[in-house]
């Protein structure tokens, strides 16, 4: 890793329904690391969302699992690092609904 960093992609805005959201095209690059923080609003109380990996950004089947987030406190940001190299897709799943707010999931990847 060289230490540069791209832009930042947001992958779900404040959303609480179980659903795939914004995929992250990762041919465009370089990328050794995806570095995805998963944002907890005030007031949830559950909630699970699921990182996941593609060869094709319209995939319409099961994506790789790469990294289950499960809500531990509101109010509260989790970072997770996906390996990047040879990933083509990446997406953030709300896979279980967010209880009593919404998430926010952003991903940054490193050169």
């Amino acid at each position: 890793m060289r230490g540069r960093t791209t832009g930042t992609k947001t992958l779900q805005s404040a959303q609480s329904a179980v659903g795939a959201g914004t995929v992250m095209d990762l041919l465009d690059g370089d990328i050794d690391v995806v570095a995805v923080y998963v944002i907890w609003s005030a007031g949830v109380s559950a909630g699970v969302v699921t990182i996941e990996a593609a060869e094709a950004s319209d995939y319409t089947g099961t994506w790789a699992l790469d990294t289950l987030v499960s809500w531990t406190a509101a109010s509260k940001v989790d970072i997770v690092k996906v390996a990047a190299k040879g990933v083509k897709f990446l997406r953030a799943r709300i896979s279980t609904t967010i209880t009593g707010g919404t998430v926010t999931v952003k991903a940054v990847g490193c050169l």
